[in-house]
């Protein structure tokens, strides 16, 4: 909800403070870097100091910094409360994925579904809450009114949570490696992290720019295009995770990231009526949906014992990541080529082949 009420109301924001559009892209920016150094942080303090602590921590912060938000009356001010909320968002990912990992330890395929499916849910029902609550208080209402509702979560879940008992890392023994060092595995997995998250900031930040550009729909065609893409994954994570938990994570992975290579090109290549393109993008939301659920998934089943939290918040760092650097890539990536389309096609095919090759060269641990 906190990055859909941050969009949602940008253009009131931006007009409030007196941004241009390049300075006021960069307060999502705020909010992600510090997520991104936040992530791996946090996964690795809740191995220590215990899941609930931690996310409830995560979320007090995430609370404050974006109410807070609601108060600012400059640039600065705003980044400040911006990256106060980063902070919050990048521990409360870590963290309460390695506390869904540590309650259902043999379905990690439908608790990292079922947390994406409710990412995907404050996606939809967070422009919504904004737009009513802007018409009435305007863009600093709505920030205060997620703020709220972020640290009211953050109360329910410090009073009625109850921690399970969780593995303990083992001693470190005379010469063996630095004690929460990633693995082969971990290692890996967090490059195709990065590649299969760049998949989805590339076609969350430049598709509507494409759909509107280069294939020539209408705001409203594009709109319902896009709304059909931020649909599918919100089932697809949950049905592909309980199947993973069956047929295994690598093998679903690799059932999604294989056909997304071709139904990039066909998105971007060959469709253009509005109706086609909807299922497309449908089928292109659907393959990339277990990005980064059971990448998650995947790197909690290969952590060392008591290090599930570390191995969360790897992964949740490299997402973060890409959405840092993707968008701007993809942006020079149009200027030098001088063709969106075949910017597109080059560089989503190219990041989910890629991600799809590291994926295959993971060791499955069952």
């Amino acid at each position: 909800m906190v990055v859909a009420v941050l969009g949602i109301g940008l253009p009131e924001i931006r007009a409030s403070l007196a941004l241009t559009e390049a300075w006021a892209g960069t307060l999502f920016t705020a909010i992600f870097v510090v997520a991104a150094c936040a992530s791996w942080s946090a996964g690795r303090l809740s191995d220590s100091l215990g899941r609930r602590r931690v996310l409830v921590g995560g979320g007090f912060s995430l609370g404050l910094g974006f109410g807070l938000v609601s108060t600012a009356d400059s640039y600065g001010a705003a980044v400040a409360c911006l990256a106060l909320a980063g902070l919050g968002y990048g521990i409360i990912t870590a963290s309460v994925l390695s506390l869904v990992s540590d309650l259902l330890p043999l379905r990690r395929g439908f608790g990292m579904g079922l947390l994406s499916g409710t990412y995907g849910l404050g996606s939809v029902s967070g422009p919504i809450v904004a737009a009513a609550v802007i018409q009435r208080f305007g863009w600093r209402g709505a920030t205060a009114t997620v703020g709220c509702i972020a640290a009211t979560i953050a109360l329910i879940q410090w009073l009625r949570i109850r921690e399970p008992a969780r593995a303990q890392a083992p001693p470190r023994a005379m010469g063996a490696t630095r004690a929460g060092a990633p693995n082969r595995n971990m290692i890996i997995l967090a490059a195709a992290q990065f590649f299969g998250g760049s998949v989805f900031w590339i076609t969350s930040s430049w598709t509507p720019t494409f759909l509107r550009e280069a294939v020539k729909l209408t705001l409203d065609e594009a709109g319902v295009v896009m709304a059909a893409w931020g649909a599918t994954p919100i089932i697809g994570a949950m049905v592909l995770g309980m199947l993973s938990d069956r047929l295994g994570r690598k093998r679903i992975i690799l059932m999604g990231a294989v056909p997304g290579v071709f139904v990039v090109l066909a998105v971007y290549g060959w469709l253009t009526h509005p109706l086609a393109l909807a299922a497309g993008i449908c089928l292109l939301g659907l393959c990339k949906s277990p990005v980064p659920s059971l990448v998650v998934a995947l790197a909690q089943d290969s952590a060392a014992k008591g290090r599930v939290g570390a191995a969360s918040g790897l992964i949740m760092s490299m997402h973060y990541l890409a959405a840092l650097t993707t968008p701007v890539a993809m942006g020079h990536l149009i200027t030098w080529l001088d063709s969106m389309t075949l910017a597109m096609l080059l560089g989503s095919a190219v990041a989910f082949a890629t991600f799809g090759m590291l994926v295959s060269s993971v060791r499955e641990r069952r």
